[in-house]
């Protein structure tokens, strides 16, 4: 897509979303652990096999 993109600024749009998703993609998934792990707790699931 970048390739085919015909304009600098087209070209250096894509490259800002493309790093964008590269940096937000591991912070998001890390906040999403984290806030399961606060919420439920690490013992929880050894709770629920009992």
């Amino acid at each position: 897509m970048m390739i085919q993109a015909g304009s600098i600024w087209v070209f250096l749009k894509l490259v800002a979303i493309g790093i964008f998703l590269f940096v937000s993609s591991p912070t998001a998934s890390h906040a999403i652990a984290n806030a399961a792990y606060v919420t439920f707790g690490y013992n929880s699931k050894r709770e629920a096999k009992k």
